[in-house]
């Protein structure tokens, strides 16, 4: 005989956004059973390498410390976008964040698995507005 058993867990989303490309959320995921709770930050997006396949990519938040590296990332390399002139670029443990002389666009890139997306300067915008808005309880 065996016996399985699985962990009950309710996820609520405080806040999503639709920003170009990505799909924004804020979600509590309630271990059920543990009675633990997690909220997190995703940032999920199409990966530009592939046309013809649906390939997610995506970045994920759980540390206030992190969300608050990303920000700050995000509003550096809002002045770089003004102009094709410039290489820029962020490397971080989740994510890469890349300006290219070629365009004005910012390059979000995912780390782990590879993968990218591009934003305009005024997603970016958006971007941290939404994220400065949610009063994020993550851990740290």
């Amino acid at each position: 005989m065996a016996v399985f058993l699985y962990s009950q867990k309710k996820r609520v989303d405080i806040s999503s956004e639709k920003i170009g490309s990505l799909i924004c959320s804020y979600t509590m995921s309630i271990d059920i059973d543990k009675a633990d709770t997690l909220y997190y930050v995703y940032i999920g997006f199409q990966n530009k390498e592939y046309s013809h396949i649906t390939d997610i990519k995506s970045v994920m938040f759980v540390d206030t410390k992190e969300l608050s590296q990303f920000t700050s990332d995000l509003k550096k390399m809002i002045p770089e976008m003004d102009e094709k002139k410039n290489n820029f670029e962020f490397k971080r443990t989740d994510y890469v964040l890349s300006k290219y002389d070629f365009t004005k666009d910012l390059y979000l890139k995912e780390t782990r698995r590879g993968g990218y997306t591009s934003i305009s300067k005024g997603q970016v915008e958006k971007l941290i507005e939404w994220i400065e808005g949610l009063q994020f309880k993550g851990n740290g």
